[in-house]
């Protein structure tokens, strides 16, 4: 009778034992894909994926998801910073990139639609890619209205590119008529008119060292002019003025603007 006992009871020790492994690799899977969906919709955000909180976090996470795995899959106690933990956290690292991509390829945002000369336009990426340059949501919301707007009312632009402004995917449209010497016929510039404020990101103030190295070097300004400096110069002076009078027709030719141009001109001055 005592020896049947005690057969019983390691059987369902076992049995526990097994169920709690299990349990453990399950929970860091399930961890893992949580970690992945969250890192992309945050990084979406912010529009950065390469946020130090969020990669923190992250990592923080997927240690505690090597744990456990390695709990649930080790026959015997896995210990930090040795090669069989090193081991399941690159699994955990693995399962992390496989289950991020996957919410990346298939994440779709709430359309947000909006009718101008005759096409449905989607402007939700347009509104969450602005959102960090203009923190407003009615001002930003009336800026991308704005150039939607202006670019659609060019029929030839809108029928080529019908498609894309549809499922809001125009982004690379947008880019590519401001690098395109007919752009300022669109006068998009006149959008910002409707934002109070704007912050300089880095993305933005990355579009307009863009724009402004293309103006200086159309003005065949390398012959006697630094552009980098004169372009640095030019920033940092822009950002001092709202940005409503930085878009406005005339600026260049404003005594805000010839001041500016003038002083950049001279610091970048290459030495004769």
């Amino acid at each position: 009778m005592h020896s049947r006992t005690f057969f019983f009871t390691d059987h369902s020790d076992a049995y526990k034992n097994n169920f709690m492994k299990i349990f453990k690799i399950l929970l860091a899977v399930l961890l893992i894909y949580g970690a992945g969906n969250e890192y992309i919709n945050a990084s979406r955000q912010l529009l950065s994926f390469y946020d130090p909180g969020i990669i923190a976090a992250v990592l923080l996470m997927l240690i505690l998801c090597a744990w456990l795995l390695g709990s649930g899959i080790a026959k015997q106690k896995i210990r930090l910073l040795s090669w069989p933990f090193l081991s399941y956290f690159a699994i955990a690292v693995a399962l992390f990139v496989c289950f991020a991509f996957m919410s990346l390829v298939t994440f779709k945002m709430p359309a947000d639609i909006v009718k101008v000369n005759g096409i449905d336009v989607n402007i939700a990426e347009f509104m969450n890619g602005s959102k960090r340059i203009v923190p407003d949501e009615k001002q930003r919301r009336a800026y991308c209205i704005c150039v939607v707007t202006k670019l659609t009312a060019d029929k030839e632009l809108a029928e080529k590119h019908r498609r894309e402004f549809e499922t809001g995917k125009f982004s690379e449209v947008i880019i590519n008529i401001q690098n395109n010497p007919d752009g300022d016929n669109y006068n998009l510039q006149e959008c910002a008119g409707t934002i109070a404020d704007v912050e300089w990101t880095p993305a933005f103030e990355q579009g307009a060292r863009r724009t402004l190295m293309k103006q200086l070097t159309d003005l065949q300004k390398s012959s006697t002019n630094n552009l980098d400096i004169y372009c640095d110069c030019l920033i940092n002076e822009y950002k001092k003025v709202p940005i409503a009078e930085l878009t406005s027709d005339g600026f260049g030719i404003s005594e805000t603007g010839m001041k500016i141009d003038s002083l950049c001109d001279q610091q970048s001055k290459l030495k004769q």
